[in-house]
């Protein structure tokens, strides 16, 4: 799957590499990675003038997010333990200290839609809450 060029320079700025704009290929940043309500208002000019609590009715709060960075996913033989995850559609790409996080690699668009499962309850299906992209997810990063 290609990534938008925005993908890429999103993953440069918090410390990965996306060499050739495959979603296969890129390097996760190693690190712990939070949602940030200053980075929200300079990225979203729309939610400048809102509190924080109503930005995270536009946007999930991300806390102590870490990417993963083995080909094993999550760990080694992730998928038995999500029963309702299609592995072959859903790419584990991240976790925080609420949820489990997949790019739909289903998707034909370079700025995928971002999935997430919650961690007590990793045998339902994978949620999408609408236009939450992997793009949106990576810039509220810091």
């Amino acid at each position: 799957m290609r990534l938008s060029t925005e993908i890429a320079n999103q993953v440069t700025r918090l410390g990965g590499l996306s060499t050739d704009g495959q979603l296969e290929s890129v390097q996760w940043p190693t690190g712990t990675f939070n949602w940030s309500p200053a980075r929200i208002r300079s990225q979203f000019p729309d939610l400048a003038d809102v509190d924080e609590y109503a930005m995270e009715d536009y946007i999930r709060p991300v806390r102590d997010l870490e990417f993963v960075t083995s080909d094993s996913g999550f760990w080694p033989g992730w998928e038995k333990d999500f029963q309702g995850t299609d592995s072959s559609r859903f790419h584990p790409f991240s976790s925080d200290e609420a949820f489990f996080y997949f790019i739909d690699s289903s998707c034909s668009s370079d700025n995928p839609d971002i999935y997430y499962v919650d961690h007590e309850s990793t045998n339902e299906e994978p949620y999408h809450p609408e236009s939450y992209t992997l793009e949106t997810f990576l810039r509220v990063l810091e």
